[in-house]
Formats: structure tokens, sequence, C-alpha cells
């Protein structure tokens, strides 16, 4: 009987671009190792296409390249897709019923079997076209409310019964599969504007370039004088009480302000 494992790439950031991955001499050994030593390999429709690039040798290649598209190619492959997608040699399309499928090719492969997902059981976005695809391949469907949870605004995704019911990782994508039914999952991307924390922003404000450019003049213009008023004028706090006569007194302290510049300045003379 076949053992399932399944198969991904991670880098130190958690993602991999598929149509642009380079593997060094030493990663490109192991894979042409482990591939050598499987049984077969299982595959989403999308992975499939792009993997299906290494049944046409291209003159470029190295020679670990090809000695990878050589492994690849001699290995039993079964796509997992609810279309009819073009299939390379030694591939074969799995039908609706997918639970016994998988069973049935485990129960005639002996080996190491490789179940490849797009990415890790982490379900992957675009936040542009505001879509998710699952590890399995399948589109989840997106709710039509919005998500907020603690004023953090997202989008919210969820799977298909017919598609998680019998879907080979689901004891890896849920997280009690006894007791999901279907895959729930939500991607945040902003703030709640009535509720959001006005610290934040004000720190965002000061930290841009706009904001630390207007900053800076703050040093050169105003807190001279906030110094004189409360060092030299003794202003540390208003005497009188009154928003009128609070501020009068502070044009008063600046006036004396003013009236100091000519004189220690030289221009009284």
């Amino acid at each position: 009987m076949a053992r399932l494992v399944i198969g991904l790439n991670q880098s130190l950031d958690g993602y991999v671009d598929h149509t642009a991955f380079g593997p060094s001499p030493v990663l490109s050994r192991h894979v042409i190792e482990e591939a050598r030593e499987q049984a077969g390999s299982s595959y989403g429709r999308r992975m499939y296409e792009i993997m299906r690039s290494w049944d046409v040798a291209q003159p470029e290649w190295s020679d670990d390249a090809r000695a990878c598209a050589n492994a690849w190619r001699r290995l039993p492959k079964w796509v997992v897709s609810r279309t009819a997608p073009s299939l390379g040699p030694h591939a074969t399309l799995v039908g609706t019923d997918l639970a016994a499928a998988i069973q049935s090719i485990k129960d005639r492969v002996d080996g190491e079997m490789s179940v490849a997902a797009p990415a890790s059981v982490n379900v992957p976005d675009d936040p542009v076209a505001r879509t998710c695809v699952c590890p399995a391949s399948q589109s989840l469907y997106r709710t039509e409310a919005a998500s907020v949870t603690r004023d953090h605004l997202g989008d919210a995704f969820r799977g298909a019964r017919r598609d998680c019911a019998l879907c080979p990782l689901r004891a890896q994508c849920l997280r009690t599969p006894a007791t999901m039914p279907v895959r729930y999952v939500a991607f945040f991307h902003d703030h709640v504007g009535r509720r959001r924390n006005y610290s934040a922003l004000m720190r965002e404000r000061i930290d841009s370039a706009a904001g630390r450019a207007q900053y800076a003049q703050r040093f050169a213009t105003v807190e001279p004088v906030f110094a004189d008023l409360r060092a030299n004028q003794r202003l540390d706090q208003f005497t009188l009480r009154g928003r009128v006569k609070v501020d009068t007194q502070w044009k008063l302290n600046c006036l004396v302000h003013n009236s100091e510049k000519p004189a220690t300045s030289g221009y009284a003379a």
C-alpha cells in the first residue's frame, strides 16, 4: 500500500513563486533523488499545469534540470480536477469520487506517493481579484458580508461541501476534521474606519516622508519658542481661567518673546 506524503516548496519568507523558482545545485540533486524514489504523484489541475513544463525539454536547461525532468516524466501522475485538462504522458484524470479514487491508488501502488499542493496547507489568496484557492486547487466562495474582527476588515471565504467532504487533505487543512464540515478562512487587509486607533493614525502620518519633513520644521521654529516661554518667562502653567483670559495671557507672553528678539539680536542698538 502506498504512503501519501504532502510535498511543497517552502522558503524563509513562506512564499515560493513556482513560475520563477530556481533551486540551487544542492536542492536540485535532492529533488532528483526524491523523484526517483517516489512511486507516483497526485496534483491539482493548476499545479499539474505548472509541472507540465518538464514534459518539453529546453536547450538552455542544465544537466540537473534534465535529470529532474527525466525523473518526473517517468512517474505515474494522478490529476484531480472537475474539468478536463490536457494530460501528458503517464497522467490519469481522477474522477469526482476523490476518496474512492485515492484509496484505489493506495491499494495498488507500493512505495511513497507525493501529494503536491500549490502551497502549504495555508490557503493562498489574491487580494486584488479577491479570490482564494485551497491547497487542493479548489476555489473557495467569498461571503457577501465583510469579515470584521477586532477592528480589522477583510474578506471571508468558505469551501464547498462537495469539495471538502472527500478531500484527501482534509486532516491537514481543517483544525478539527471530525466537526468542521468545510474550510473557513479570512484575510484581513484594513481597519474599520470609524473605529480606527487615532494614535496609530498619528504615528503613520508622522512616519511618512511628508510628515517627517513637516515635523523637522517644527524643531526649527516652534520648539525654541516653547523653551523660551518655559525656561526664561517661567510660563509653566497659565494663571488665569477661561478661554478668553488664557488667550490674552498667551498673546502677552508671545509679545514679550517677539520684543526680546531685536534686543538679543543687536537690532536695538
